[in-house]
């Protein structure tokens, strides 16, 4: 019964890991503007649905496109 216990915890733990694909972004002052949408490509989404641009991994490199082609910026460590 143990060990039927512990399977199904951590068996919770896995599938949590695995639906987390969402990334919070936050401004300067702290407020939560948009996020990062992780479940097909890695989309930045306003919070009322607007797409605004993709990341894309450059070589080891995290960049920001907006949908027009431009380079926005990087992204690195969570800004």
């Amino acid at each position: 019964m143990n060990k039927y216990l512990i399977t199904l915890v951590l068996s919770f733990f896995g599938l949590t890991n695995l639906s987390a694909q969402e990334v919070t972004l936050f401004d300067s002052d702290g407020a939560a503007r948009a996020y990062i949408d992780y479940s097909e490509d890695a989309t930045i989404f306003l919070w009322n649905g607007t797409p605004v641009a993709l990341l894309e991994n450059d070589g080891g490199d995290m960049c920001v496109f907006g949908f027009n082609g431009n380079f926005l910026g990087w992204y690195e460590d969570g800004i």
